[in-house]
């Protein structure tokens, strides 16, 4: 009888675990939407863009403006 409350106190920290880990990933997700849903305008204050621009590509679009910047730093 132990054993299976040691086993249900094992799975429910798994799933714990899981969860925790979606959350940080529905996050990440969401900064980078908002991310590159961003420019910085003509007088210096970031700005909604409406329309993805023509000339854009879209693995540009797919990381976040910081996150290509701190590969750049990295070398990478």
């Amino acid at each position: 009888m132990l054993g299976l409350l040691h086993l249900d106190q094992y799975r429910q920290s798994l799933i714990d675990s899981e969860q925790e880990a979606m959350r940080t990933q529905a996050t990440t997700v969401a900064l980078a939407l908002g991310s590159a849903a961003v420019r910085d305008g003509n007088n210096g204050e970031q700005e909604l863009m409406h329309d993805r621009p023509a000339s854009s590509s879209a693995s540009c679009w797919a990381i976040p403006r910081c996150a290509r910047a701190s590969s750049a730093r990295m070398g990478t």
